[in-house]
């Protein structure tokens, strides 16, 4: 991909995933093991050391959504509460481009927080007990529950069951 076609592309998946503006740029190096080029990437004022955990995560999913973009049956990602300490629309943004993912990665996500499991094709409910772990896969119903039971703990209120209805409605 040229760099500008990267430098557009980069921009369009850091807005939908709520990171400031990004810039690439290609400077010559001294020749190393990794060549002579170096790709900086830049969000606003942030090298890549100084970004947080969270901005740092979501442009590497900015990256491998390009790269999906222009490749096919990419592999399997693991991603263990990769939308931890985020805002809600950052997690929801994270959500997305996974499920845009999806179409060339099998997911396996763990997550906390209800954006994620919205977004899934199927929402699996992981237990254990002093005689081990239990793994269910969840219908619909079992879903919304689910959904509501993280918004609001063990007390489940019509307002989470009503918010997790309405994430959900896209399902049959």
């Amino acid at each position: 991909i040229a760099l500008q076609d990267f430098n557009e592309k980069l921009a369009h998946y850091c807005d939908r995933l709520k990171l400031n503006k990004p810039k690439a740029a290609i400077s010559r190096v001294e020749m190393s093991e990794s060549g002579v080029d170096r790709l900086e990437i830049m969000i606003k004022n942030s090298t890549i050391a100084t970004l947080s955990s969270g901005e740092f995560n979501r442009l590497k999913l900015a990256i491998m959504c390009i790269e999906a973009d222009s490749s096919a049956n990419c592999g399997i990602l693991i991603l263990d509460e990769i939308d931890a300490n985020l805002s809600g629309s950052e997690s929801e943004g994270v959500a997305e481009c996974l499920s845009l993912l999806s179409k060339n990665y099998q997911i396996f996500a763990i997550s906390h927080q209800s954006q994620m499991p919205s977004f899934a094709n199927n929402h699996y409910l992981i237990t254990k007990s002093a005689s081990g772990s239990a793994v269910k896969l969840l219908d619909k119903n079992g879903r919304i529950n689910e959904i509501a039971r993280m918004i609001s703990g063990a007390n489940i209120t019509d307002e989470a069951l009503n918010f997790a209805k309405e994430k959900l409605a896209h399902l049959k």
